[in-house]
């Protein structure tokens, strides 16, 4: 009995800390888009391949605190979408770099380097401490939905 209430403890406890969002220094501003593959953003199809969103327009409502880049990794074939603000930063004037493939993100004024390949976005290297605020990626048809 006591073996079966500490295995749903340690269930729920693994599933708890799965969010879609990280803890992020970045402070959390909405975040509303509707990317459509099949024209304005269809060089997100191919994996490896990144768009930077910096301007609202009406496919992209709300755009976060820095910004948004969406990654479609070429680790594991999905969609992942984080916030461009640098989490060691914290302003929005400062705006991560997508490098490798859209395998890793960088800070270009304090050098953090941020794992990105399988939507984590935890520092590897650099000062950062906190990882980047990320967003959620729902695939409908031949669009993506990023919110948070």
């Amino acid at each position: 009995m006591r073996l079966g209430l500490l295995y749903i403890f340690l269930t729920f406890i693994f599933l708890s800390s799965c969010s879609d969002t990280i803890d992020s220094p970045v402070p959390s501003y909405p975040v509303s888009m509707k990317l459509d593959l099949t024209f304005n953003d269809k060089e997100l199809k191919s994996a490896g391949a990144y768009k930077i969103y910096t301007t609202p327009t009406a496919s992209y409502l709300s755009l976060g605190y820095g910004g948004v880049v969406v990654v479609h990794s070429s680790a594991d074939d999905n969609y992942y979408a984080f916030d461009l603000a640098c989490p060691y930063e914290v302003l929005p004037s400062v705006k991560i770099e997508i490098e490798d493939g859209g395998l890793y993100a960088s800070c270009p004024k304090c050098g953090s380097r941020f794992d990105i390949s399988f939507g984590s976005g935890h520092p590897v290297n650099g000062p950062a401490t906190g990882g980047l605020r990320r967003f959620t990626v729902t695939p409908s048809g031949n669009y993506l939905i990023v919110s948070n």
